[in-house]
């Protein structure tokens, strides 16, 4: 067992605690933000994608804030191959980033819109339910959506492995005895896929 594991048992037995912690009502509440926030990011990430590529000012501030990430990460590398850098950037780096970052920020701006507007609903409709079954319920959910995590955690670290098949983070998901439970046949991966995610 090694980081990767403690990483992933953590994020799983934390959601179970918070899900006790919630109950059920809440939780249902939050998992409808969390679906309608994933559909509206899949429906909608492609636009800033789009306007990032094809807006020239813009895509050079990334690929100038990449380069200078890269040089820092890995300095000593690129003093022995001053190549290393171009080669990076010609396996289609800054497009793959672009992505990952348009995900992001469109998902955070849909989830807090929606935290707002679930929020009121959820204020307005409470229902009265047994605290035992509501408990039940919220563990039930908190393990769920610790597994969802994963799965994205897992599908945003894909890109890295295949960047970078020697790097820590590839070997650490090697090594990971519950890894593969996650890497192989990852839906949310799948799911952005159909836009060329990865």
């Amino acid at each position: 067992m090694n980081w990767l594991d403690l990483l992933i048992l953590f994020i799983i037995i934390y959601n179970i605690f918070k899900g006790l912690s919630l109950g059920f009502i809440k939780s249902v509440f939050y998992l409808i933000q969390f679906i309608l926030a994933i559909l509206l990011t899949k429906r909608y990430y492609p636009v800033l994608y789009g306007y990032i590529i094809n807006n020239p000012h813009v895509y050079d501030i990334f690929k100038n804030i990449l380069g200078i990430i890269i040089k820092i990460l890995f300095f000593s590398k690129i003093e022995k191959d001053p190549t290393f850098l171009t080669d990076i950037i010609s396996k289609g780096v800054i497009n793959i980033v672009i992505n990952v970052v348009s995900i992001l920020i469109v998902y955070m701006i849909v989830r807090f819109l929606l935290g707002l507007v679930l929020n009121i609903v959820s204020g307005i409709f409470k229902v009265p339910v047994l605290r035992q079954l509501d408990k039940i319920g919220g563990f039930l959910f908190g393990i769920i959506k610790g597994m969802v995590i994963v799965y994205i955690i897992f599908a945003l670290l894909s890109p890295i492995t295949y960047i970078f098949p020697d790097g820590k983070i590839s070997k650490g998901i090697d090594e990971s005895i519950l890894s593969e439970y996650f890497i192989h046949q990852n839906f949310i991966r799948d799911f952005f896929d159909s836009n060329d995610f990865i």
